[in-house]
């Protein structure tokens, strides 16, 4: 599952709030340890700590070894991406210079993250 909006796409942009209320409808019944956030995003992380249902944990800016991280978990399939999840198939191939040959279907232990999505 994925979440995703493109505010300049959609001609709008959401509150914190509102994205929030998306996040705990992606999550539904799933149990995760945390959601990572950009730190910059201050505003929503302290919505999710408010609301006290999600631990949340700033997420590590460093783009160069994010991308190495991200590309060598895709290869190794630490990280598997379904085909329904085109936005985080999109980033992640562009991002990390993936083939599509490396995104597969989930196995039935995944995790959480958010970026500008949130994949399960």
């Amino acid at each position: 599952d994925e979440y995703y909006f493109d505010s300049r796409a959609e001609g709008f942009q959401k509150t914190d709030e509102e994205h929030y209320s998306a996040l705990c409808e992606l999550v539904g019944d799933r149990r995760i340890r945390a959601v990572a956030v950009d730190p910059s995003a201050a505003s929503f992380i302290e919505v999710i700590r408010r609301h006290g249902v999600f631990q949340v944990v700033p997420a590590q800016n460093n783009v160069v070894n994010g991308i190495r991280r991200v590309s060598q978990a895709l290869k190794s399939g630490r990280i598997r991406i379904c085909d329904t999840c085109k936005a985080a198939r999109r980033e992640f191939c562009s991002t990390a210079g993936t083939a599509n040959a490396t995104l597969t279907r989930p196995s039935s232990r995944t995790t959480m993250r958010w970026t500008t999505y949130v994949t399960s």
